[in-house]
């Protein structure tokens, strides 16, 4: 007589579970026996979205650091000085008359179009900063 409410996949055996829940046979008031796995399940594919949402991040470039800034002095700060405060350069241009422009480029991109950026533009001559800018997006 088991049998025939027995089906051979999971739905059945819920259905199974319910019917005899329902009727009060398992000796207590008739109640709702979902299995633990359907609750495990969701809660694993919530938390895989949250990661992926918070995974949804790109970075490129290293974050300047204003402190750093402090050290920048026109007409004395060489390139290995910005070489040592900030790393190597993004880009370098040289120009004429030995001028040549150095730029340092940090962005975030987030979830939800979110952008943060930095670039630190600096204008040297004869090795030594002519002058510079921190732009900010």
């Amino acid at each position: 007589m088991e049998s025939r409410f027995r089906k051979p996949c999971r739905m059945g055996r819920i259905r199974y579970k319910l019917k005899r829940d329902r009727a009060g046979h398992a000796g207590g008031p008739a109640t709702l026996n979902i299995s633990k796995g359907y609750y495990v399940r969701k809660r694993v594919l919530l938390v895989t979205l949250l990661l992926l949402i918070s995974a949804c991040s790109n970075r490129v470039g290293h974050r300047l650091d204003s402190r750093n800034l402090q050290h920048i002095h026109a007409g004395q700060t060489t390139k290995a000085q910005l070489i040592a405060l900030f790393g190597q350069p993004d880009s370098e241009t040289p120009y004429p008359d030995g001028q040549r422009l150095l730029k340092w480029t940090y962005s975030e991109a987030r979830t939800l179009n979110t952008t943060e950026g930095q670039t630190l533009t600096v204008q040297m001559k004869n090795d030594k900063v002519l002058n510079y800018a921190l732009s900010k997006s």
